[in-house]
C-alpha cells in the first residue's frame, strides 16, 4: 500500500544515524504551543510520533512588537519544558534539530514591521538562549490557507485516503478569530484564487481552500455580543446562548445566560452569521455571501481545533462518531440546563470550559450545517487527536503536524492551481493590443502629416527664394540699363 503508516518504535534497538527530530511551535492568538516529533528516515514514507509532551503558555507572543519581554516570558518556559521531554533521548542532536516557529491570525494581522519585530525578537532570543538549529527563514507568518492545507493533510494521511481524491476528507478548522474549511475539488477558473495543488508523493490534489478571518469563536462571539447590547441600548444584556444562570462579561458588556441553543441560533443567523441566499448564483455561498464550488454533503467532515474542543470534553470518539442532528439535539438539551445541573451531571477538573460549551455548540452547529452546507443527517468527527493506524501513537489534529509531515517527506508541495487564460483576460489584453494599435497609427500619421508641413514648408520657402532671386536680378539689369 503506497501510504503504509509506519511509526518509529521507540521502544526498539534505534540507529540513531536514521532518526531525525523536528520542533514546530504555534503562535497562536491566545497561546503559544509547542511539539517534538520524531521519525525513522529509513522510511520511504515515514510517519513521525510525538516525542514527550505538549508545551504550552497559556499567552499570545504577537504583542512582541512593543513589549519584548513578553518573548522571554513565554519561551523560556517553553525552552525548559522541551528540554524535559528530550533528557532521555540519546539520538537527539540539538544542533541537528531544527526550531520552527509558525505566527498565525494575530501576527498576520499586524502591519509588516510590527511583524518583522515580532519574528526578530522571537529568533534573537531562540538562537541565544538554545542550541538547537533556528535560522531566521524558520521563523514564518503562516497564511490561513497553508493552515487549513496543513491539517487537510494531516487528517488525510494518518486515515489513509491520499491515493484518491474522492475518497478524502474535507476538514474544516475554526480558531479564536479565524475558520477555515479544505476539500478536494476539481479546476475551475472561477474560483482560482481558492485553489491549490498539493503534491504528496508524486499524487497532486486540487484543493479548494477558503479561510474567514473575522468568523471564528471570539470574533464571531464579541460581534454577537455587542449587536445584543445595541439592539436593548444597555450594556447588561440577556443571551440565550449560555446556560441558564450563567454570568460572564464579554468587552465591557455584562452577560446573563437564558439557555436556548435554538434561540442562540436564530440570533447567530440575524446578527452575525450571515449571508442572503437569493443573492448567490454558485453552486453554494457559505456566510457573508462567499462562494465555494460546493456544499460539504459528499464525504463525513472532520471539524477540529474550536469545532471540536467540547465533543472532547463530553467525550465523544472517532469510534462514537454522532451526526451534526444528533449533535444539535445534544446542544438543544445541555443548553437548557441551569449551572448548577450542567455542573452536576457534567462537572469535573475543567469546569471553567464547560459553561463555554452551549455558544460552542450552538456556533459550530450553525456555522456546519448553514455555513458549510453539512447536512443534518451526516456524520461529522469531531476531534482533536487521531490515533496512527497501528493505534501505537496519537496524533495532535492541527496544522502543526502537517508542517512536521512536509520536513519528514521532504517531497511535499503546495502551490497555488495553474490558471487557465480566462475570457476576461483575453479581453483585456484585446483591449490594450487594440488602444496599443490606435496610438501607433496616430502616432505614424501625426509624423507623416509633420514631414509632409516640412516638406511643404521646404517647397515654399524655396520658391520665395527663387522668387527674391528672380527680383533681385531684375532690379539689377534695369539699374545696369540706365
Amino acid at each position: 500500500m503506497l501510504f503504509a503508516l509506519f511509526t518509529l518504535a521507540l521502544s526498539e534497538e534505534i540507529n540513531c544515524n536514521e532518526v531525525d527530530f523536528g520542533i514546530s511551535v504555534d503562535a497562536g492568538s491566545s497561546a503559544t504551543r509547542l511539539y517534538i516529533y520524531a521519525w525513522n528516515t529509513s522510511y520511504q514514507y515515514p510517519i513521525p510520533v510525538p516525542v514527550g509532551k505538549k508545551c504550552e503558555v497559556n499567552r499570545p507572543i504577537h504583542t512582541a512588537y512593543y513589549d519584548d519581554s513578553v518573548v522571554e516570558t513565554v519561551f523560556k518556559e517553553l525552552i525548559s519544558c522541551a528540554d524535559k521531554q528530550i533528557v532521555t533521548e540519546k539520538c537527539l542532536n540539538k544542533s541537528r534539530t531544527d526550531f520552527y516557529v509558525y505566527f498565525t491570525t494575530a501576527v498576520r494581522s499586524l502591519n509588516l514591521n510590527e511583524q518583522y519585530l515580532v519574528k526578530n525578537r522571537t529568533f534573537n532570543y531562540i538562537k541565544k538562549n538554545t542550541a538547537f538549529n533556528i535560522t531566521e527563514s524558520m521563523m514564518d507568518v503562516i497564511d490561513p490557507n497553508e493552515e487549513g492545507i496543513y491539517t487537510w493533510i494531516t487528517v488525510n494521511l494518518l486515515k489513509n485516503t491520499l491515493e484518491k481524491a474522492e475518497d478524502t476528507y474535507p476538514v474544516v478548522s475554526m480558531g479564536t478569530k479565524s475558520v477555515q474549511v479544505v476539500f478536494s475539488s476539481e479546476q475551475n477558473e472561477k474560483y482560482a484564487d481558492n485553489l491549490y495543488v498539493v503534491n504528496i508523493n508524486n499524487i497532486n490534489h486540487t484543493l479548494f481552500c477558503l479561510s474567514n478571518d473575522h468568523l471564528g469563536i471570539d470574533s464571531g462571539v464579541h460581534n454577537h455580543t455587542r449587536s445584543i447590547a445595541q439592539e436593548v441600548g444597555r450594556s447588561t444584556i440577556e443571551s440565550p446562548c449560555y446556560l441558564k444562570d450563567y454570568k460572564t462579561t464579554i468587552g465591557n458588556i455584562d452577560v446573563t445566560g437564558t439557555g436556548s441553543s435554538k434561540q442562540c441560533t436564530e440570533k447567530l443567523e440575524e446578527k452575525t452569521l450571515m449571508r442572503d441566499k437569493s443573492q448567490c448564483t454558485d453552486p453554494y455561498c457559505t456566510f457573508e455571501n462567499i462562494p465555494m464550488p460546493e456544499a460539504l454533503n459528499k464525504r463525513p467532515v472532520f471539524a477540529t481545533n474550536v469545532f471540536a474542543y467540547a465533543a472532547e470534553y463530553f467525550g465523544w470518539t472517532d469510534d462514537d462518531t454522532m451526526t451534526l442532528q444528533q449533535q444539535i439535539d445534544f446542544a438543544n438539551k445541555f443548553c437548557g440546563l441551569s449551572v448548577e445541573e450542567a455542573t452536576e451531571q457534567y462537572g469535573n477538573e475543567s469546569l471553567e470550559y464547560l459553561m463555554e460549551y452551549c455558544l460552542q455548540l450552538s456556533y459550530t452547529n450553525e456555522y456546519l450545517l448553514n455555513g458549510f452546507g453539512v447536512p443534518a443527517t451526516s456524520h461529522v468527527n469531531r476531534l482533536t487527536t487521531l490515533n496512527t493506524t497501528d493505534n501505537l501513537n496519537t496524533i495532535q489534529l492541527d496544522y502543526l503536524y502537517g508542517t512536521i509531515l512536509a520536513r519528514a517527506y521532504g517531497g511535499l508541495s503546495i502551490k497555488e492551481a495553474p490558471r487557465k487564460f480566462s475570457k476576461f483576460l483575453a479581453i483585456a489584453l484585446a483591449v490594450i493590443a487594440g488602444i496599443i494599435v490606435i496610438v501607433v497609427v496616430v502616432i505614424i500619421v501625426l509624423k507623416a502629416r509633420k514631414i509632409k508641413k516640412e516638406k511643404d514648408e521646404d517647397g515654399r520657402n524655396k520658391r520665395l527664394l527663387e522668387t527674391e532671386n528672380s527680383s533681385s536680378s531684375s532690379s539689377t539689369n534695369a539699374q545696369s540699363s540706365v
